[in-house]
């Protein structure tokens, strides 16, 4: 009895000593970012902003430190201008990727894939009561392969991995706050996440012999242009009449718009850039994580932190 008693005054000295320590080092270090304390309610990251006056808060949800930004000044800082702490590894491979799309992808290249790309849209315009997909675009551009809208194998393992990636999240399965589930087996209750991780294994390891941009997973899968336009504006009469007059003003009755007509078309471009704004096709704000620790307007940023905007 007397030696259970010394081993709870014990492991209590511990604790208290750990905290000491914990504490001291942390005022060494600068403060972390304000915010809630453990299991906050999700969708107030903008109030919780402005009730603390400052544009980047901490979360501490179930035993992960989550950094949210909240203005673009931040986002643009962290995730830009030191961007080499909040990506990949800055190795062989991200030089060998980066030099790749800068070759193909950037402001003068671009005009010449513009046939493509009207093309496409031209076909589009007689499947306006069907689902289209902005991967077709990127498979052509990239690969030159022409991606069906139908049954097509490069669409299904797009959409396998997009499922991987949403259901992914931070917090989604048990696995991630008790990693020694690992090591339970398939056929046990609760552990559907191993069948699902096979099947996504899978799909991954396809992936790499396939010849399928990797990028084209974050893309919406219900969200193009014409399908957001048609289902925001479609019920706003005014926009469609002065949309409709602007383009007939320019095209008249007889063809389509083309490439060279869009400085012609303000009213049309702005239109299209605000839904865009609204609705983006290739999902921007995907978490980061941080490789290691730094300092943002004298907040600390803990390593491995995970970090949205």
């Amino acid at each position: 009895m007397a030696s259970l008693a010394g081993l709870i005054v014990g492991t209590l000295c511990l604790m208290i000593f750990t905290r000491v320590v914990w504490r001291y080092h942390c005022r060494q270090r600068g403060p972390s970012p304000p915010g809630p304390p453990g299991l906050p309610i999700l969708g107030k990251c903008s109030e919780w902003c402005r009730e603390y006056g400052t544009d980047i808060i901490r979360l501490n949800m179930l035993g992960f430190n989550i950094i949210v930004l909240d203005t673009l000044e931040a986002a643009n800082e962290l995730l830009d201008k030191r961007s080499s702490i909040y990506t990949m590894d800055y190795g062989d491979d991200w030089r060998v990727c980066r030099k790749m799309t800068h070759h193909e992808y950037h402001a003068t290249s671009f005009q010449k894939y513009r046939p493509i790309l009207a093309r496409r849209a031209y076909e589009h315009i007689h499947r306006l009561t069907e689902e289209g997909r902005a991967r077709a675009n990127i498979m052509k551009v990239t690969y030159g392969i022409r991606v069906f809208l139908e049954d097509d194998p490069f669409i299904k393992l797009a959409e396998t991995g997009q499922e991987a990636v949403s259901k992914c999240a931070i917090g989604f399965y048990l696995v991630e706050l008790f990693p020694i589930l690992r090591y339970v087996s398939a056929w046990f209750p609760g552990a559907g996440f191993e069948r699902k991780a096979a099947v996504w294994h899978e799909a991954a390891t396809r992936k790499l012999h396939v010849p399928y941009a990797d990028f084209i997973e974050r893309h919406e899968r219900l969200r193009n242009v014409s399908k957001a336009l048609a289902e925001t504006f479609g019920t706003d009469e005014d926009v469609q009449s002065c949309a409709r007059r602007e383009l007939e003003g320019v095209l008249g009755i007889n063809r389509l718009p083309t490439f060279e007509d869009l400085g012609s078309v303000p009213y049309l471009d702005a239109l299209i850039k605000e839904l865009l704004r609204w609705h983006p096709i290739i999902c921007l704000d995907l978490p980061r994580k941080l490789r290691e620790d730094d300092v943002y307007n004298g907040f600390h940023l803990e390593n491995d932190s995970i970090v949205i905007w």
